[in-house]
């Protein structure tokens, strides 16, 4: 069985031995040192904040790549330090991993490429195929990194071609003497005096024969030379095409402004692509992006992209874009990374990232088994997103306060995992709090519910911290 390292796939325990409230950071590009070197070092993909309370315990889990593909991969009994930051490259790299959610087979191969040299013969023992291979050279070619998958990218180099190449002062000599030689014959013809004999007339005949042969054939050149500066390669004077003429090439006028640098498209913020190239940048094993052009009650136009990221149902995004009304380019607003493979667009639009894999096993899943469903929607007005609840949220929180007192939260196993019941704690808090309960009211639901068990204030914490709120001063110990 292939073992491959990649995702949320770390713990990390703080414990604090002061009296002081503090917020540790991680950055993209740290280095994890194993205590056993049998192990590969790992690196860093998604900062990360940890907030640690005064003489409380805190763990929770984060994102992180192998950064050694010929050493092994790490399991639940080895343990890491926090070592050095990476080079400028392998830094560069691993913040756009986290700020691109790459956290995916690509980006792996991406970061064994810089750190190993990894060629593609090695990356397919490891799962890359001639798709995921071509999503991982995109990555390393916008990071501007040479590695073994991108051994020309700092290298100019003309292409071989069988077409003819012929420099553009050739042609230009060449329609130079043609037009002498037009205006010459034309000469002679007008100004040849009259001469009625019959020999001197064949002679002249002759003449103005070869000459009319002759300014065939230049003609015949020039056009050959026309054709080959046409099909062929000017090595002495290359042709530059910017960006706008690429553009107005393209089948479609739509234009769409980049509100940041991406590794689709290799263009900086700011830049202005055509439609038709931003989809084909985003094709997916020859399939491109669903789009739907939404426009709602107060005639406000909005382009709806959705497509495929990456492998193994990861990961789904959709992007909203705004049109203006005075150009009529398209701006980026928003843009949502969901678990799971593509599917149709629908407006109003439903999203909800459940989270996965909370101290959970990748094959359990728990559910709180309520029949009050509590949902949202999302519409589109003035350029942003705005949810509404669907449901009663007192409803769904008497589902939470049921679920705690009848369901036994147990400890964490050796692997730092239980059946799924911190999960379903998670995903309910969550959707609480997104409809805008009291989160003092949440947190007396949780304190007063739920059994005793040895994590439960390092539990809440991590909870506040992945639905946006550590720094919420509703955290103290039951």
């Amino acid at each position: 069985m292939i073992m491959v390292y990649y995702g949320k796939c770390m713990s990390i325990v703080l414990k604090s031995k002061i009296d002081t409230f503090v917020l540790l950071r991680l950055d993209c590009g740290m280095k994890l040192v194993p205590s056993d070197t049998f192990f590969q070092t790992m690196i860093a993909t998604q900062k990360a904040v940890f907030p640690l309370y005064p003489n409380q315990t805190y763990a929770t889990t984060f994102y992180s790549m192998c950064g050694q593909m010929h050493d092994a991969s790490p399991n639940i009994n080895a343990t890491f330090s926090i070592g050095e930051l990476g080079d400028t490259g392998l830094v560069k790299l691993a913040n756009y991993l986290g700020e691109n959610y790459i956290q995916n087979m690509p980006g792996q191969h991406a970061l064994w490429a810089y750190t190993d040299q990894a060629d593609f013969d090695e990356l397919k023992f490891h799962g890359a195929d001639s798709l995921s291979i071509e999503a991982t050279k995109k990555i390393l070619y916008h990071l501007d990194l040479e590695t073994k998958l991108t051994p020309k990218l700092l290298v100019t180099s003309a292409e071989e071609s069988n077409d003819i190449s012929i420099n553009r002062y050739f042609m230009y000599t060449g329609l130079g003497l043609l037009l002498i030689l037009l205006s010459t014959v034309v000469v002679l013809i007008v100004s040849r005096p009259k001469n009625d004999n019959p020999i001197a007339q064949h002679r002249t005949k002759a003449k103005m024969k070869d000459g009319i042969k002759l300014i065939l054939l230049i003609a015949i050149l020039s056009a050959v030379f026309d054709s080959c500066k046409e099909g062929g390669k000017n090595v002495s004077n290359p042709i530059q095409i910017s960006q706008d003429t690429k553009a107005e090439k393209s089948k479609s006028s739509e234009v769409i402004v980049l509100n940041e640098k991406n590794y689709f498209d290799n263009l900086e913020k700011g830049s202005e692509i055509n439609l038709d190239d931003y989809l084909k940048n985003r094709e997916f094993s020859s399939t491109l992006p669903l789009t739907k052009i939404i426009t709602n009650e107060l005639n406000e136009e909005y382009l709806i992209i959705r497509y495929f990221s990456g492998t193994f149902h990861c990961c789904v995004i959709t992007e909203i874009l705004s049109k203006e009304n005075m150009s009529g380019k398209y701006n980026l607003i928003s843009s949502i990374s969901e678990d799971g493979d593509s599917y149709p667009i629908k407006y109003p639009f439903n999203f909800y990232n459940r989270h996965n894999y909370f101290y959970s096993c990748y094959a359990c899943m728990k559910s709180m088994d309520c029949k009050y469903s509590l949902s949202f929607k999302q519409t589109l007005k003035a350029n942003k997103i705005v949810t509404s609840v669907v449901g009663s949220k007192e409803e769904y929180a008497k589902c939470l306060m049921n679920y705690l007192s009848k369901n036994y939260i147990p400890e964490l196993n050796d692997e730092k995992q239980d059946n799924g019941e911190r999960e379903v704690i998670l995903n309910a808090v969550e959707k609480l709090y997104w409809a805008e309960m009291d989160i003092a009211k949440i947190f007396n639901i949780y304190s007063e519910c739920a059994n005793d068990f040895s994590d439960k204030p390092e539990l809440w914490i991590e909870i506040l911290n992945q639905i946006g709120m550590e720094d919420s001063i509703v955290s103290k110990q039951h």
